[in-house]
């Protein structure tokens, strides 16, 4: 009971303190004086600018088109759909997309949309895409003349859709 009294006693001394004369959470690893947290200062937000010289800011016009890929967290489908995300982003590097979205969604969904339109459901397009065939299909709804490099050349196989143009060289089966 004397234990239980005394410990009562402290914490209440402790609480009584100024803030001042608390100790900081923040203590260096030596044992020293404690020292204050660096704080870094807030930055702007991204997407405003100061257009006037007396400093009003004015919204800057968003260039990119907006990514958002819904997934389901029941799922686990988390992970990959922060990779496509990261695909996405490294992809379309030269301002294509402002932003990539993660968004959780009803239990078993999983679509990608560009600026609202969908360009892969999980369940109409049979599965999960692969990366090449997701950025093939976000290419054609941001910058069709965009070519994607090593993506956009069919592995050897692979039969031509309807409509594509044979290149040189290129033996018909």
């Amino acid at each position: 009971m004397r234990a239980i009294t005394l410990f009562l006693l402290v914490c209440s001394k402790a609480l009584a303190l100024a803030p001042a004369q608390r100790r900081p959470p923040y203590r260096s690893r030596h044992g020293s004086a404690p020292t204050a947290v660096p704080r870094l200062p807030r930055a702007a937000p991204a997407r405003t600018a100061l257009a006037a010289a007396d400093g009003a800011a004015e919204p800057i016009a968003v260039v990119g088109a907006k990514v958002r890929i819904s997934y389901c967290p029941g799922c686990k489908w988390l992970l990959r759909s922060a990779y496509f995300a990261q695909e996405l982003l490294t992809t379309f590097d030269g301002g294509e997309l402002s932003e990539v979205a993660l968004a959780p969604a009803a239990s078993g969904t999983w679509t990608v949309e560009v600026d609202g339109e969908v360009v892969w459901d999980r369940k109409t397009d049979g599965g999960f895409p692969e990366a090449k065939v997701l950025k093939q299909r976000v290419r054609d709804a941001v910058a069709p003349s965009l070519s994607l490099g090593h993506s956009d050349v069919a592995a050897p196989g692979d039969v031509a859709a309807p409509g594509d143009v044979a290149a040189p060289g290129d033996v018909a089966a």
